[in-house]
């Protein structure tokens, strides 16, 4: 037995060495597990967070219940992880960073991050303010002190599941943040001077949200988290440094989706040296959990998700996974394995993008190393390992992990102690990159298109393009014709290559270390180039132009884009001529072109058409002969004037003048404008109204003012006056455009006031007219009124408001209401005064409205509204007693208080008053005998023959009353004697 122990001994110590003893010298890659914390007590210690320098000196923070509160302690590593504290070979000098001394507080889930300065900041979530809120501190000697602890700030409510990390020096915070309906995703940031950023919110709805996990490269930083509701997904965002300053985010999107049977969880993400972005998260789906992993490129491609698979350990339970990539494009998978809450920690790697995970190792070695006889290594001491996390240091892969290997309890259910390993796993040589499929797309005469698949290595650096000549590449030389430094550059044009030649073509690419991968050799020949072909289209015959030809050909070059050019000579000139015309090979080869010959002399041309493609002689086709000939001019048929009102050179025209000019042709109305004809009074100009008449030779010069006495005043016609043809002005005959000036004085101010033009006439005026008057001289407005002039409808004067222009030569009248079909008369009396005091000349004139057929029926019920007395009731148009119900509802259409019935009975006229009269002259009025109930046509029927005879009645009635009462009276006493 003792014999039995002692074999057991050795080999386990065999094993410990053996990994020395096979040349490995690095006591950290998969070797040996190495504690992180030196608490020697069974307390929990995890939610650890780790920072690595370019130095590869690692800083790591965890939550650790020690002091029996939950509190932050940090550690450090100047040898890759291989000791920790104050690197004398010994786990020591953890140290508290957060000043509780009530110990009242918890204080959890720390992140770890150092500024350009060297600064170190570590933030948790801390209860002492009753809901969680984010604190931090920060030490300026290497981790050794730390400052007070000082809360973050931000939105009220709880802050969670803080994370940090630098982008450029500059520390990026982030959290969770309670909202209305949930929790939203919120930022700040830390400068180098320790000032604190704005606060901005990432995410775009509130919502339950966990696992927040954010990773970052030196331009940019990535954030990730699940959002759970009916469909559990894992949401990221992607913010470069730009956008962080400014406080933007582009809106999140789902990047994983839960299968409709589990859920998605844990994401981790992590840059690699290229800026690759590597993302892994945990699935459960059928009652299994398994781990995944995609990626995603820098210029937005992405691809996977790939499932990490262990062919080795057949388990439900796979979860916790943390991923990285070094410089050679190695990417490196972490994960917990196992049962429940007995799992080991395992590590993977593969140098191909889109394979599961090679080489699947457990990391913890010592469980490898001295499993129990009679239990699974899986299960070993019931320790639990779980909550990974990878990271490089240079360049070689680390992960950290909880591990309850020290748990006094094994035999509980759930371990009583926890605490901080790391370890490593063995860096990858770099391996070349995967080649890539190439293929020829296209073949030119001096070209070739190329098209190959896209690199999907994360070291990738470039696309080479290799070409050879006759032999191929074996034994022929090649050569570097080209090389794309772009990933999603799957396409290239080769340019410069010669016609009829074969090639052989390789597609090389190269990674950063400078591995270059060949794909398989591909060949194409290059064609022969074949000339530019010409055909003409029109015209196709000779012709003889006077200004323009349409030219119409087309040009087909099969392996060009041809250029063409269009030259023309006159009979008897040496070729080639003049360039008339330059063009490329258009869309279908489609060349139209207009050749103006305004320019030309008489005579025949040739138009020869010309197509180079640079490689074979030029093509040439001529057009049939183009005749050119101008008719001689036409003789000039300039505009003239005629006539001019007054006669030019009068020296007393009325001080109301308007101009009238006669030309000798139709005049084009839209060259007759105020930069045409000037119009001067004295050495002013002055405005004046312009238009031409219907007959369109007629242009009357309005000035619309009076024109001051005795002054020279000038109408000057400009040659940019036209004819309706286009021919200018020869005002002074000349067979030339000239312009034409007139003169004329102003007469002296004794004129009285005459009507010169007035409106409305006719017999057709809507009643809604104005009534314009326009008199030869100013007007005196105080003179204006009615009984000065009249507007009458037959006798009745109808009453007016009136209104003038600014020069008072024109009055405005605005009748207060005109009548359809009614004839009024305006009269002008001699009452009304001019400006200078003389009397008007009497003048009159007549116009009729419209008859009543124009006026509008609203109510549609056959009567113009100006005869209806209910315009808008179809059932009514009249009301006789104007008593405001229509005759048709009205049982008193006259209003003599006779219903119309009674009088329609008896004669009378239901729309006339004749209450008062007597139609039977018997000496009672109708009302009188309506009221009596006696017959108004007959005269012995009258109120006082009806109280006659009324009497006679009732004297009857009462004697034949007392004859029956006496007879009554006398059979009663006969009857009592009877009975006696």
């Amino acid at each position: 037995m003792k014999r039995t122990i002692t074999m057991l001994i050795a080999f386990g110590i065999i094993l410990q060495l053996y990994p020395f003893m096979a040349g490995a010298t690095d006591p950290l890659l998969g070797i040996r597990d190495v504690r992180v914390n030196d608490d020697e007590s069974f307390f929990d210690q995890g939610r650890a967070d780790w920072f690595v320098t370019e130095q590869g000196y690692i800083y790591m923070v965890w939550e650790d219940f020690r002091e029996t509160y939950w509190s932050i302690f940090f550690s450090r590593s100047f040898d890759r992880g291989r000791t920790w504290g104050d690197g004398d070979g010994n786990n020591n000098n953890d140290i508290n960073v957060v000043d509780d001394p009530t110990g009242l507080y918890s204080h959890r889930d720390p992140s770890i991050a150092i500024a350009s300065n060297s600064t170190i900041y570590v933030f948790w979530q801390d209860s002492r303010e009753g809901p969680w809120r984010i604190y931090y501190s920060f030490s300026k000697n290497g981790g050794m002190n730390w400052s007070a602890s000082v809360p973050l700030g931000g939105p009220e409510g709880n802050q969670t599941e803080v994370i940090s990390r630098v982008v450029n020096g500059t520390i990026w915070i982030c959290w969770l943040q309670e909202l209305d309906g949930g929790r939203g995703v919120y930022m700040t940031h830390i400068s180098n001077n320790g000032s604190l950023g704005e606060f901005f919110r990432v995410d775009t709805r509130a919502s339950e949200k966990a696992g927040l996990f954010m990773a970052s490269s030196d331009k940019e930083v990535s954030l990730f988290w699940e959002e759970n509701g009916e469909n559990r997904t894992i949401r990221w965002t992607s913010l470069r440094e730009e956008m962080l300053f400014r406080g933007e985010a582009e809106g999140e999107q789902i990047l994983v989706q839960s299968p409709n049977t589990g859920y998605v969880a844990d994401p981790f993400a992590s840059y690699d040296p290229h800026g690759n972005l590597l993302v892994a998260y945990e699935q459960e789906s059928y009652g299994m959990l398994m781990v995944y992993y995609m990626i995603i490129y820098p210029d937005g491609v992405s691809v996977g998700p790939y499932r990490i698979r262990t062919p080795s350990l057949n388990v439900t339970y796979q979860a916790d996974p943390s991923i990285v990539a070094d410089s050679g494009g190695n990417i490196y998978f972490f994960w917990a394995v196992g049962e429940d809450v007995n799992h080991l920690i395992k590590g993977g790697w593969t140098s191909k993008v889109g394979e599961e995970a090679t080489d699947v190792r457990i990391i913890d070695w010592t469980i490898m190393m001295g499993p129990r006889p009679t239990e699974p290594q899986y299960t070993y001491a019931m320790m639990a390992r779980g909550e990974t996390s990878a990271f490089l240091v240079k360049d070689a892969p680390l992960v950290l992990w909880e591990d309850s290997r020290d748990d006094p309890n094994p035999s509980k259910p759930e371990p009583e102690n926890s605490d901080i390993y790391v370890n490593g796993y063995p860096k990858r040589p770099d391996l070349p990159p995967e080649a890539v499929s190439l293929t020829v797309d296209s073949v030119g005469w001096d070209r070739a298109f190329l098209r190959w698949e896209r690199c999907m290595d994360l070291d990738f650096s470039s696309y080479v393009v290799y070409l050879s000549i006759q032999d191929g590449f074996s034994p022929g030389p090649a050569f570097e014709v080209a090389r794309v430094e772009r990933r999603g550059v799957t396409t290239i044009n080769i340019t410069d290559l010669e016609m009829n030649t074969t090639y052989y073509v390789r597609l090389g690419v190269e990674d950063a270390a400078g591995h270059i991968n060949l794909s398989e050799e591909v060949s194409f020949t290059t064609p022969i180039n074949r000339p530019p072909r010409i055909t003409l289209i029109s015209p196709l015959e000779e012709i003889t132009v006077d200004r323009e030809v349409e030219i119409l050909f087309s040009v087909f070059d099969p392996d060009d884009d041809a250029e063409v050019t269009l030259y023309l000579r006159k009979g008897g000139e040496q070729p080639p001529g003049e360039v008339v015309g330059r063009f490329r090979e258009g869309e279908e080869g489609l060349i139209n072109f207009t050749l103006n010959t305004s320019s030309l002399s008489n005579g025949t041309y040739l138009l020869q058409v010309v197509a180079s493609d640079g490689v074979n002689p030029p093509v040439r086709e001529d057009f049939p002969l183009i005749t050119v000939y101008h008719p001689p001019p036409e003789p000039p048929r300039y505009l003239n004037v005629l006539t001019v009102s007054p006669a030019p050179g009068s020296s007393d025209i009325p001080l109301r003048t308007i101009f009238r000019v006669v030309f000798s042709r139709e005049v084009n109305p839209n060259t007759v404008t105020t930069d045409t004809v000037l119009l001067n009074v004295g050495e002013t100009p002055a405005e004046a109204d312009l238009r031409i008449l219907d007959d369109n030779v007629t242009l009357i010069v309005d000035p619309g003012v009076l024109l001051p006495p005795h002054t020279d005043c000038s109408l000057t016609l400009l040659p940019g006056i036209e004819s309706s043809d286009g021919w200018p002005l020869d005002g002074r005959g000349l067979r030339e455009p000239s312009a034409v000036t007139f003169t004329f004085r102003t007469g002296a101010d004794d004129d009285r006031p005459a009507v010169l033009h007035h409106s409305p006439l006719g017999i057709m005026v809507h009643p809604q007219t104005e009534i314009v008057l326009e008199f030869s001289t100013w007007i005196d407005t105080s003179t204006v009124g009615r009984g000065v002039i009249l507007l009458k409808a037959g006798a009745v004067e109808v009453p007016y408001t009136f209104t003038y222009d600014a020069n008072v030569s024109r009055l405005i009248l605005h009748p207060s209401s005109l009548e359809f079909s009614t004839t009024y008369h305006v009269i002008i009396t001699r009452d009304l005064l001019g400006i200078n005091g003389l009397p008007a000349e009497e003048f009159q004139w007549n116009f009729t409205t419209l008859p009543y057929s124009y006026a509008p029926d609203s109510d549609h019920d056959g009567y113009p509204d100006p005869l209806d007395d209910f315009p808008n009731d179809p059932t009514e148009w009249i009301d006789t007693d104007s008593d405001g119900i229509g005759d048709n509802s009205d049982d008193d259409d006259d209003g003599d208080g006779m219903p119309d019935k009674w009088e329609k009975r008896y004669g009378l006229n239901p729309l006339l008053d004749d209450a008062e009269e007597d139609l039977d002259g018997d000496g009672y009025s109708n009302i009188e005998e309506y009221r009596e109930g006696t017959d108004p046509k007959d005269p012995s029927s009258h109120p006082g023959a009806t109280n006659w005879v009324l009497w006679v009645v009732v004297l009857i009635v009462v004697t034949i009353a007392a004859v029956v009462a006496m007879v009554a009276l006398a059979r009663r006493k006969e009857h009592e004697r009877w009975w006696e």
